[in-house]
């Protein structure tokens, strides 16, 4: 496990490097998450993207830890793309933290929150807070790839148990036939001297 800093404590994370996506249309917004992501967390992964009808492709083929979308974008808002991870089976788990300075008040935090946003940074962005934000989200991914894991663990382990009272029981039936198969033959052999 490779540890990522944040006020100088490491945090272990699952595999190497953690991946965040960040998606906002303005080039000047992402470069100033990109630096207080890179200034903070220097041992995640900043993967970056202006078109936001590329977040899908790029998630599905980088497996970002964490996404952070701006909301208000050309084509598709940072709602709707929210929304479509959601829908998505290999993204819906995928923590999501949408990032706006014109959606501000609770209503539009109500929004981003029912349409599956872990969580809510206002822009002008505060340092601390992006980091913060970014760190929980990053617990979380880790989180829900530990439990994801300790299932599949259990359902080999359930396959595997599975399996194996199949074989015993296989092996009991087995038993079972010879045990008639020699009843049977005492029989005849008693029979054949009685008679």
């Amino acid at each position: 496990m490779a540890p990522f800093l944040y006020n100088n404590k490491q945090i272990a994370i699952m595999h190497s490097k953690a991946k965040i996506l960040l998606v906002d249309d303005e080039p000047d917004n992402l470069r100033q998450l990109v630096d207080i992501l890179d200034r903070n967390l220097p041992a995640v992964d900043v993967l970056k993207t202006s078109r936001p009808a590329t977040v899908m492709e790029i998630a599905r083929e980088e497996h970002p830890d964490v996404i952070i979308t701006d909301w208000q974008m050309p084509g598709i808002s940072g709602l709707e793309l929210v929304r479509r991870l959601r829908r998505d089976d290999t993204l819906r788990g995928t923590p999501t933290i949408m990032c706006t300075g014109k959606m501000m008040d609770s209503h539009y935090l109500q929004q981003a929150l029912e349409a599956g946003a872990n969580d809510f940074v206002r822009k002008p962005v505060d340092p601390i807070e992006l980091v913060a934000r970014t760190t929980a989200a990053l617990k979380l991914a880790q989180a829900r790839k530990t439990v994801s894991r300790q299932l599949r663990q259990l359902a080999e382990e359930k396959a595997r148990r599975e399996q194996l009272l199949l074989d015993r029981l296989s092996l009991r039936e087995q038993d079972l036939e010879d045990l008639t198969t020699y009843i049977s033959r005492q029989r005849m052999d008693l029979e054949s001297i009685v008679y």
